[in-house]
């Protein structure tokens, strides 16, 4: 396929427009402007462009990667400018009225430093002073669009992890715990790629491989066992890319002074509370999308079709329409990386991930009501060790559907442009 857009718009240059737009739209319009739906169009464009052609300008990995922050970003537009309404305009006067001090963002609202206020430069008798400063109002709009987690503000996302014994390290420790971290995860992607490329992967992950139950007395031992460690190694990559890009990003930002310690909490959340599905993704799993899959849902249910948060339709509404757009959005990535439309498997893994909850659920109001208070404590215990096996053979039976269709297509070129275990072995044997 032919790029759709000239070859001159490189892949950062059209995620660095969307990154403007959204920034000038949140930080420069009124909540209510129809500048605001006018612009819309602009992100959705971005994103298509960047799908459409970053494989022509680097490694399919990175490309499905640059892909997904574009479809993200697309989100965030439509969360921030349209659904939330966050504005500088707007909110900072309400802010300075209260006397809430200094944060930048909270609650999805302007805040200037109390130095600010006390120097009169942003509410004042001039119309400029009133609207704030032209630099505020960029510096809003810039964190805001970058402001998934909504990291300590009152806004900020359910189960964001916090910093351990909830103690913000100094810079030092920071950046040597964050250089740890990218190392090790280099080199667990490293390794994986040395050990995990097999050499006939069309066969090894056919698309007859992935269904399990319609195919039981066919299923051999080796398919099995290739099921379980290719899902083992595809998570412990997914997590280690993510952790990868987090913490690069947080080494710059705070080498460059751009942000603040406080700002980069920790990524996952415990993997003791992955003994549910629900836990895995709504705990465990990065929380940085939460928002932007969520919001919508609940304005659906609740505000266009007026239903109780507690009411089932409702309920089923917040849960299906979340992983339905999660799995969109991987499957434009997955696009990104040059896998056709029609073969990627992202959206038909999250719906599933939806069934498994709702079965999770089904079956936990079944044994709570059935359940004295005094067992509870002792079937606790032996509930979170069923809820690990449950998981891991949940996922050992979904992951496929997304994982096959991208690892039968073989490894087109390593996530790293350079191997540190080749090195070594070939190092090693002269």
């Amino acid at each position: 396929m032919s790029p759709s857009l000239p070859t001159f718009y490189h892949p950062l240059e059209l995620l660095a427009a969307e990154v403007l737009v959204t920034t000038l739209v949140i930080g420069f319009t009124s909540s209510r402007s129809l500048l605001r739906l006018a612009a819309l169009p602009i992100p959705g464009l971005c994103a298509y462009g960047v799908v459409t052609t970053s494989r022509w300008y680097m490694r399919s990995h990175w490309a499905t990667i640059f892909s997904g922050f574009a479809g993200a970003f697309a989100l965030q537009y439509l969360e921030l400018a349209l659904l939330s309404q966050w504005s500088f305009e707007d909110d900072l006067k309400n802010k300075c009225v209260s006397g809430q001090s200094n944060s930048l963002i909270a609650n999805g609202k302007a805040v200037v430093s109390d130095d600010k206020r006390a120097k009169g430069n942003v509410v004042g008798t001039t119309k400029g002073e009133k609207q704030g400063d032209l630099l505020e109002r960029f510096k809003f709009g810039y964190y805001s669009t970058f402001s998934f987690r909504s990291v300590n503000t009152p806004s900020e996302v359910r189960n964001t992890p916090a910093f351990p014994n909830n103690e913000v390290p100094d810079k030092h420790n920071f950046l040597t715990s964050q250089y740890l971290i990218l190392l090790a995860c280099i080199l667990t992607v490293d390794i994986s790629a040395f050990l995990f490329t097999p050499s006939n992967p069309s066969v090894l992950f056919a698309q007859d491989k992935i269904p399990v139950f319609s195919r039981l007395e066919a299923l051999k031992r080796d398919e099995i066992v290739l099921r379980v460690v290719s899902t083992a190694v595809y998570w412990v990559n997914m997590h280690a890319i993510a952790q990868v890009v987090t913490s690069l990003a947080a080494v710059v930002a705070i080498e460059c002074k751009l942000g603040e310690i406080k700002e980069w909490r920790p990524l996952y959340g415990p993997v003791s509370s992955a003994y549910s599905l629900r836990g895995f993704w709504g705990n465990f799993w990065p929380q940085t999308l939460r928002q932007i899959l969520t919001h919508p849902a609940t304005c659906i249910a609740q505000d266009i079709f007026g239903m109780h948060k507690h009411n089932l339709v409702a309920h089923l509404i917040k849960l299906l329409i979340p992983f339905a757009t999660s799995g969109v959005l991987y499957m434009f990535a997955d696009l990104g990386g040059g896998l056709p439309l029609e073969q990627s498997g992202s959206l038909r893994f999250f719906l599933t991930q939806v069934i498994g909850i709702v079965i999770e659920d089904t079956v936990k109001g079944m044994v709570s009501s059935s359940t004295s208070v005094k067992s509870e404590k002792r079937f606790t215990f032996l509930a979170k060790i069923l809820g690990y096996m449950w998981v891991a053979s949940f996922l050992v039976w979904s992951t496929p559907m997304w994982l096959y269709p991208v690892a039968g297509q073989g490894l087109q070129a390593p996530f790293l442009p350079w191997s540190l275990v080749t090195w070594m072995v070939k190092y090693i044997k002269t």
